[in-house]
């Protein structure tokens, strides 16, 4: 970005000391959760044209990119506000708005423009100049603006997702749908709560993946509440970042204090639960007992959020901890599955394999003995009965797996 075609504090100089710190940039709140991250970085000391300069920029699930700038020029006059992205490849011109750069026959990237509207920005193609490799300008002539991007990196022969600016109270939100996904990224506008579609919050930052009727990917940064098409997805006590992924027989919770903020004792309360069944709990991989969902799908679990935990809630039967057990190079977990427990063994020596499952008097409740091939991992699945088919009752419970060579025991515990 430049402003009224001037850059950064000392852009173009040197930035030896001494240099006040007062003038850099600074993260105003940040989340990352798997392939997906949200951020607000403020840039307001950096340009002595500005008032203000928030980027709010959301990474979606590794496939795009959405970002809304947020910018106020300094006295009552017109500013220029130059928006930029270098890259080095043919530029061309999509729909209204659109600008494509082309690197390859098969990779380019798709820089659509949805506000302000297209008449309002002046786009050009500007050429390389010393070490600047060419670039996309769009111009904002304004005493104020907010410029929103959505950048979509892709094969040629990938379907455009189709994005647009969606109808929110109190907020700023960008809907852009495709490849069976509905996302919605929010900017709240102020310090209450907002709503965007069918998603309200208090957050500062809040982005929802929907895939048909069912969320399947959600976060927030700064908030004590999420509540999607009438139902709390999150809540906590104190205003702090989560994110919820899954679906309604397994969600991951990850839960952290806000940017910069200290935390503490907590209690997140997940939703998008099927309604009163049982979910085994585990906390940063250890086992935190049973939890019945209420009427509405949500749990309360209690956590210290002095940093980040990973709540973890399976219906059913689930192993205690996440991760293997491995003796000799042989490796040995457990994963749930709709049909019961399936333990996977790798690494084995022999062609005979034996399964056991004891309950925790040490009485074994079934038994599996089989011939594999030795080649690659070897699924057994246990059904979650014992031998006479009767349901293994709740409890704690150890499997044992054995090729003659010593692979370790590995409890878990069956909720019911």
């Amino acid at each position: 970005m430049t402003i009224d075609t001037a850059g950064q504090t000392r852009e173009g100089g040197a930035w030896y000391q001494p240099f006040s710190y007062a003038l850099c940039g600074h993260l105003d709140d940040v989340m990352l959760s798997g392939s997906s991250a949200c951020a607000s970085g403020n840039a307001s000391k950096l340009y002595t044209g500005a008032s203000r300069y928030v980027r709010h920029i959301a990474f979606v699930e590794g496939g795009y990119v959405i970002s809304i700038d947020d910018i106020t020029g300094t006295g009552a006059g017109t500013h220029k506000f130059d928006w930029r992205l270098h890259k080095a490849g043919t530029w061309t011109t999509g729909q209204l708005g659109e600008y494509i750069v082309a690197d390859s026959l098969n990779m380019r990237l798709d820089i659509r423009f949805l506000e302000p509207a297209a008449s309002a920005i002046q786009g050009s193609f500007l050429p390389a100049e010393l070490t600047a490799q060419p670039c996309v300008q769009a111009r904002v002539t304004a005493a104020s603006t907010r410029i929103t991007a959505v950048l979509v990196p892709q094969h040629n022969s990938q379907p455009v997702l189709t994005s647009a600016m969606l109808s929110a109270t109190g907020a700023t939100a960008v809907e852009v749908q495709g490849n069976g996904s509905d996302d919605v990224f929010a900017v709240n506008s102020g310090t209450t709560g907002f709503t965007a579609g069918t998603i309200q919050s208090d957050a500062t930052l809040a982005l929802v993946r929907k895939q048909g009727n069912k969320v399947t990917f959600a976060e927030m940064t700064r908030g004590a509440s999420l509540v999607v098409s009438g139902k709390t997805l999150l809540r906590s006590i104190a205003l702090c970042n989560l994110s919820w992924r899954g679906d309604s027989s397994i969600v991951t919770v990850e839960a952290e204090p806000a940017y910069k903020a200290t935390g503490g004792a907590d209690t997140v309360t997940v939703g998008g639960l099927m309604s009163s069944r049982n979910y085994s709990v585990s906390i940063s991989g250890t086992y935190a007992g049973s939890a019945t969902a209420n009427a509405s799908g949500e749990v309360r679990i209690p956590v210290n959020l002095q940093n980040r935990v990973v709540i973890r809630l399976a219906e059913g039967v689930e192993v205690e901890k996440s991760g293997a057990g491995i003796a000799n190079g042989r490796k040995f977990l457990g994963r749930q599955t709709q049909s019961g427990m399936e333990f996977i063994v790798s690494g084995i020596q022999t062609q005979s394999l034996r399964l056991r499952i004891f309950n925790t008097a040490g009485r074994m409740i079934w038994r599996w003995d089989g011939t594999v091939s030795g080649i690659g991992p070897q699924k057994i699945l246990w059904p979650g009965a014992g031998m006479d088919g009767r349901k293994a009752s709740a409890g704690v419970y150890v499997a044992r797996v054995s090729d003659g060579n010593g692979v370790p025991a590995l409890p878990f515990v069956v909720v019911r």
